[in-house]
């Protein structure tokens, strides 16, 4: 879900395989993001391109939209993706998969090769977001099966309670533009790319949201995968438990009545619409961050574009926008592309969610990579090779470089040639410092005053719902389209104590090096997060020992819980009432020595063995026992007791009894 630049990357710059004379048109998505981002659900993030107007310009589609109002507001598909190849026709009512599992009743999102719906599932009775791939994009290098493929070794029960959202299940479908696939996917909140405007105010809230994201990164990263496309735009709100079971009146409700566009002939004909057009378009339906039933676990999606670390991407970028994008993955040098290129991006994000701005490229109004990379340049210092090389060629100057190119070839002694623009970069971080404010850029921008999206009592309010129910986003009841007062605005800042360990975070991070890159590990375990990871790690430990002692556990017939089944704390003979009540008191463990409770168990299991062969064994086996016995009988009149006994011992079953213990 790179948008509608998702494959600006690749148009930026010269392949390393062509001449490296050629200057690039470094045509990258730098538009800052809307302020309503923060409302789109699982839409846009489910689909290839963000949002765009209708077009009805092809003077060659027979068919058009009736826009009565001529405002242009409608929030709908492009209707010519609306041909043989292209997008299924879907209408309100509409059943897909088998036997009509899937009733349509809402739209909840489309892009340049999908369209999203909400659906209602007659088997789990459970709203669900089905995404219909075009005819076109269904194969077997469909996006959605890719990302399958590359966690295909992952246990669903893992995958599950994971942070990460893969599709539950797919269907195929037949309709008049051709052969789709479809994706069942549960439905989720809002995504985190506005969630700053709306909660940046709560700072325990947004600092947990920070750290989810590292979490999410480290569980990525720990099956052998990279992102490669990680921003608060692919990671999602889940939803508190219950809304997917809501009542249809109660779903209607939240998302709002579908608004639907009648489609018509182009020539203001009258007659039948063709087959591959449908009747009318639906707008879309979104769940708010403020609805009340967003909870703030988070849910990483889009891997479309991630790789498996031993097979990363030769010659072209993931098409990652520029705000997140790592300077290897910039300048093309495959040979550094890897996990510290999705820590790059994990880092802008930080930044965004935390303090609803990117470092480098919006930071300064940037309209490309030259303004990328000179912010870069202003907060990381000089850049180093092979990105200076590789920018050079390209023809661009440097921020410590002579503007007019009369010494370029003097750029490779950065100490000696700073052009005017350095200077007035440290011009600018002397002047702050003798304010007694941060001297670097980015330092500073992180302690400035900030305006939210809410007013003086909302934001109040908001901390008051946080702090009596964490478990959910805090309700704003105010209409989306309702402005706040300029007066009664909320403004907000960082400390400056938090804003020097928050910067100290990033510069572990934002170094131009990816070998020099902080690991997740020690960005879980900053200061900034606090005892977040070791919390973590006390709750994953807490829940093991939960498994390992459920009763649940012993009878399972998973692989893995065989194996925990055998350990000496689940095996033995069957608990009898009065040990039961030992267990129950405290000195139980004291009651018996250590060598006396194996002697037990090993007398226990021997029994075990033996009761099982001559009852429930095998007839072959329970006869030779017995034959053995009549042996030993027999044996008695002839060689006396004890010798009987040591020619018994001496059989066949006594070993296997042995062998078994």
């Amino acid at each position: 879900m790179a948008g509608n630049t998702a494959d600006a990357m690749t148009e930026t710059a010269p392949s390393k395989h062509e001449a490296n004379t050629a200057i690039p048109d470094l045509n990258f998505d730098t538009t800052p993001a809307d302020d309503d981002t923060d409302n789109h659900s699982i839409t846009s993030d489910l689909t290839d391109d963000s949002f765009g107007p209708l077009n009805n310009d092809d003077p060659e589609f027979p068919y058009m939209v009736d826009d009565d109002d001529g405002e242009g507001g409608f929030e709908a598909e492009d209707l010519t993706n609306y041909v043989p190849g292209g997008f299924h026709p879907v209408v309100l009512g509409d059943v897909l998969g088998e036997d009509g599992r899937f009733r349509v009743v809402h739209k909840l999102g489309y892009g340049g090769y999908a369209t999203v719906w909400l659906c209602h599932d007659k088997i789990t009775n459970k709203w669900r977001a089905v995404k219909i791939i075009s005819a076109r994009q269904s194969n077997d290098d469909c996006l959605e099966l890719k990302a399958l493929a590359l966690f295909g070794a992952v246990d669903p029960a893992v995958l599950a309670a994971s942070p990460i959202q893969l599709p539950l299940e797919s269907f195929w479908i037949e309709g008049p533009n051709g052969r789709h696939l479809c994706f069942v996917l549960p439905l989720l909140g809002a995504n985190l790319a506005g969630a700053f405007h709306s909660y940046g105010h709560i700072d325990g809230l947004m600092k947990d949201v920070c750290f989810q994201l590292v979490d999410a990164m480290r569980f990525i990263h720990s099956h052998g995968i990279c992102h490669g496309d990680f921003r608060p735009g692919n990671v999602l709100f889940r939803l508190v438990p219950g809304v997917d079971e809501w009542e249809e009146d109660a779903m209607m409700k939240l998302l709002g009545e579908p608004e639907l566009m009648q489609v018509e002939r182009a020539d203001g004909t009258d007659g039948e619409l063709d087959p591959s057009v449908p009747q009318y378009l639906v707008e879309v339906g979104r769940i708010d961050s403020g609805s009340g039933v967003c909870s703030p676990s988070i849910a990483v999606i889009d891997f479309g574009v991630s790789y498996h670390i031993s097979n990363p991407p030769i010659g072209k970028s993931t098409g990652i926008p520029l705000d997140y994008v790592a300077p290897e993955d910039l300048f093309e040098q495959d040979d550094l592309i890897g996990f510290p290129t999705d820590l790059w991006a994990l880092a802008a994000s930080l930044c965004e969610v935390r303090r609803g701005f990117t470092p480098f490229a919006s930071a300064a109004g940037s309209h490309g990579p030259p303004d990328a990379v000179e912010m870069m340049e202003t907060t990381l210092g000089p850049m180093p090779d092979p990105y200076r090389t590789v920018w050079w060629k390209w023809g661009f100057d440097f921020l410590n470089c002579p503007p007019d190119g009369d010494d370029r070839e003097g750029w490779r002694d950065p100490s000696t040639l700073v052009s005017v623009r350095a200077a007035v970069h440290r011009y600018n971080e002397t002047a702050r410092a003798a304010d007694g404010l941060p001297g670097n850029y980015l330092h500073w921008r992180l302690c400035q005053l900030v305006q939210s999206k809410v007013s003086k009592h909302e934001g109040a309010d908001m901390v008051a719902q946080w702090a009596a129910d964490p478990s959910r986003l805090p309700r704003n009841d105010r209409d989306r389209g309702e402005e706040v007062d300029y007066e009664d605005i909320l403004r907000h800042t960082m400390p400056r104590d938090e804003a020097d360990k928050f910067f100290d975070l990033l510069c572990g991070i934002f170094r131009w090096l990816p070998k020099e890159r902080a690991s997740l590990d020690e960005i879980a375990r900053h200061e900034w997060f606090g005892d977040r990871d070791a919390r973590r790690l006390t709750a994953a430990a807490a829940a093991a020992a939960a498994v390992a002692t459920s009763p649940d556990s012993s009878s399972s017939t998973g692989g893995g819980l065989r194996k925990r089944a055998r350990s000496p704390s689940l095996s033995g003979s069957p608990e009898t009432p009065d040990k039961k009540a030992r267990c129950g008191t405290a000195g139980a463990a004291a009651d018996e020595s250590g060598d006396d409770k194996k002697k037990k168990k090993k007398a226990s299991e021997t029994w075990a063995v033996f009761l099982r062969r001559v009852t429930v064994g095998n007839v072959r086996r329970g006869a030779r026992s017995v034959a053995r016995c009549v042996v030993w009988v027999v044996g008695v009149f002839r060689r006396g007791f004890s010798g009987a006994l040591r020619g018994l011992m001496r059989g066949p079953w006594w070993f296997d009894v042995r062998r078994r213990r």
